[in-house]
């Protein structure tokens, strides 16, 4: 998707993946229907994962390109973290 469409329009793709899947969770009539929005967010953790970075370091300068991309795969880690 990022080489068909690029990155940022792939990143807001990734966006609605989320709000659907967050919305989903939140109106579950059942444990399955949650099951199944779960898998959805699943995909745009993975996809966000990445896409994001590739991003960031397209956009970021060269003196500061690792710290930010390294910044932000920390982030995802001790964001995985705690959620466990």
């Amino acid at each position: 998707l990022c080489e068909r469409f690029g990155r940022h329009r792939t990143i807001l793709l990734i966006c609605a993946v989320f709000i659907a899947g967050s919305l989903t969770c939140a109106f579950a009539p059942n444990a399955v229907g949650l099951a199944l929005a779960r898998v959805l967010l699943g995909f745009a953790v993975g996809g966000a994962t990445q896409t994001v970075p590739m991003y960031v370091a397209e956009l970021a300068p060269m003196a500061i390109r690792g710290r930010l991309v390294l910044c932000f795969q920390l982030a995802i880690g001790v964001g995985i973290v705690i959620a466990t």
